[in-house]
């Protein structure tokens, strides 16, 4: 099969709603320039990434216009209602990501699961859970841990026994959208345009699809680029769980900025990134830390970083902020 054909064949796969002459174009380019990149035009033909005209107005009295809208119209109210990181960050908006990093079984999808929770008393918008790590009848059962406070044993004796009220549960959650296959970015950003989600949940990052090889570096730095691009360009808020390098040891040692896994793009692409570590799961150390964990905002765009202790159920995974109650801070 010769290029043009392997390349049209590529095309013919293109999910995205692009022209396949406009496609066939930027590859074109690409093959006149005096060092072709195979691989790129493989991307192109695979992917349908071209660069286009995009019809935005750009004259300041529009930006001004989008100012005054923006401060005009109600707060979202999504926040993550640990009240320390809040008063810091301010409602989250639009087109923001806030990552949650930490090592595996520290309780990264635990943490959004308890945002979650908050958020489905407070906002109206579509909210979509991209459980990319577990089954949906797996993120359902950590749910209605979360709802009814009971631990994954408890919680099915009491199924079987007819004493759980899921009318209830099902009436908190039944708007939420869940979502459990692997998917690409972009067919995540197919799902929130289908579906008109507002407010996404993606658990997490380095499990979501590449169709195409290369490093893991660019892999990540890639991925996180085109969650960027989802974010402003379909007006949505992410929440984004990431695994850490292994700095961050066995899940105990305090998260750091440095310690994103495989790209810098995680700390340049989000707008708050909250650690979270577990110091009771280092071996020899005090009981004080048994039943805590720690979550600290390690990035914030709007200035102050500070970490919070909370009380974690470590049946139902209900997480409480301490500080608040102690009328405290830790610096």
């Amino acid at each position: 099969m010769g290029l043009e054909a392997l390349l049209l064949a590529k095309i013919k796969l293109v999910k995205e709603e692009r022209a396949k002459k406009e496609i066939l174009s930027e590859i074109q380019q690409e093959l006149q320039g005096h060092a072709s990149d195979f691989a790129r035009i493989l991307e192109l033909a695979e992917r349908g990434k071209v660069i286009r005209i995009i019809q935005e107005q750009a004259d300041f009295p529009t930006a001004h216009n989008a100012y005054v809208e923006w401060k005009e119209r109600r707060p979202t109210n999504i926040t993550t209602g640990f009240q320390t990181f809040d008063n810091l960050t301010d409602n989250y908006d639009y087109g923001e990501i806030i990552t949650i990093m930490g090592r595996p079984v520290t309780g990264k999808t635990f943490c959004a699961l308890n945002i979650l929770e908050r958020l489905l008393n407070q906002v109206t918008d579509k909210i979509g859970f991209f459980s990319l790590e577990m089954s949906k009848a797996g993120i359902i059962e950590r749910m209605m841990q979360l709802f009814f406070g009971l631990s994954r044993w408890e919680l099915n004796r009491k199924r079987l026994v007819n004493e759980l009220d899921e009318e209830k549960f099902f009436e908190k959650y039944g708007d939420l959208n869940i979502y459990s296959r692997i998917y690409t970015v972009r067919e995540i950003e197919k799902l929130v345009e289908r579906d008109g989600l507002k407010i996404i949940f993606i658990d997490y990052l380095q499990l979501i699809r590449e169709d195409y090889g290369r490093g893991l570096y660019e892999q990540t730095s890639a991925k996180m680029r085109e969650i960027k691009e989802l974010a402003k360009n379909k007006e949505v808020v992410v929440f984004l769980m990431s695994q850490i390098s292994r700095k961050g040891e066995g899940g105990w040692t305090p998260v750091t900025i440095d310690m994103a896994r495989d790209s810098g793009a995680i700390e340049e692409n989000s707008d708050f990134i909250i650690g979270i570590w577990d110091p009771y799961l280092e071996e020899n150390v005090g009981q004080e830390w048994e039943g805590k964990i720690m979550l600290k905002l390690i990035k914030n765009k709007r200035g102050v970083i500070r970490a919070i202790e909370c009380n974690r159920d470590r049946s139902s995974g209900k997480l409480y902020e301490l500080e608040i109650e102690r009328g405290c801070l830790i610096s």
